[in-house]
């Protein structure tokens, strides 16, 4: 099983879009991709759309070898949406593994699941709502969560599915818009899920989010490191949420040092291949301020 992140918030943009090769297929989750449209009170840089574009070229042309596409919800920055110039060339003739927009949705999530399903239905091989469901296509054995908090239960922000792909007794597991997991329920399903490789949206690091309280922030922390302490993880991408401020590592730093008293691994998509970060949306007020000197 190889694992390759494709666009994540720490390369420049909001997303947690995944590739896992297994064998000789390629399951794509979660291509959707978007810079937040205020922060700061200020609109994306010119910086940010340039990178937003090159992405979204890159996750295009992965897409031509895609056998299987997951949606986990219908966030913009987790799915592709019809409106965009090119979705017909990511969906076509691909196997559809997605969220149930009949179920456990909010307004929102439901009206965008019913256009989705409907233009893509037109395009895909095969359209399956997968919410809870354990399948196997060929000898890849597929496990979706029930529908699970966005964040914290009772969330406005409706219920997401974790992806978990197990292959040859090694268990992969991809948790999106769990906000730390600040949910326990969530905590739970993963630590019994037991992956031997996690991709983790992390607490949220923002004080000026909305969604920030110190005490929510420490719930966040203290279920990772149960999921460290407690899983037989070896890696964990944590990313997305945890990321969207310059001094993440030292907010995030006992999660750091748990992880590595325990002989683990705490990394950012980018780290994990092998590049900087690169926190645009963190730097937006500092790009606007270069972009006006030209």
């Amino acid at each position: 099983m190889k694992i390759l992140p494709l666009a994540f918030d720490s390369f420049g943009v909001r997303s947690m879009c995944t590739l896992v090769s297994v064998g000789d297929k390629n399951i794509l989750i979660d291509p959707g991709i978007m810079v937040t449209p205020r922060r700061e009170n200020l609109p994306p840089s010119g910086t940010e759309l340039r990178v937003l574009d090159v992405l979204k070229n890159k996750i295009v042309s992965v897409s031509k070898e895609i056998d299987f596409i997951v949606v986990s919800h219908y966030h913009y920055d987790h799915y592709y949406p019809s409106f965009e110039q090119d979705y017909s060339k990511i969906y076509r003739n691909k196997i559809i593994l997605c969220k149930d927009r009949r179920s456990k949705c909010n307004f929102d999530q439901r009206k965008r699941g019913k256009k989705f399903e409907l233009d893509v239905r037109q395009l895909a091989k095969e359209l399956i709502f997968c919410d809870g469901k354990e399948m196997e296509r060929n000898g890849i054995k597929f496990r979706f969560s029930p529908p699970m908090w966005h964040g914290t239960s009772g969330s406005l922000e409706g219920y997401v599915l974790f992806t978990g792909i197990k292959w040859n007794n090694k268990k992969f597991l991809h948790c999106p818009d769990t906000r730390g997991p600040l949910d326990e329920t969530n905590t739970e399903y993963i630590i019994k899920f037991d992956p031997d490789f996690l991709i983790l949206d992390g607490p949220i690091v923002e004080e000026k989010s909305v969604n920030y309280s110190t005490i929510k922030f420490e719930k966040a922390e203290q279920n990772v490191i149960r999921i460290l302490k407690e899983s037989k993880v070896k890696t964990i991408i944590l990313d997305h949420s945890s990321v969207r401020s310059l001094d993440f590592k030292d907010k995030l730093s006992n999660i750091y040092k748990i992880a590595d008293s325990l002989g683990k691994k705490v990394l950012t998509a980018a780290e994990f291949v092998g590049r900087p970060n690169v926190l645009l949306e963190a730097k937006r007020k500092l790009l606007w301020e270069k972009e006006k000197e030209f």
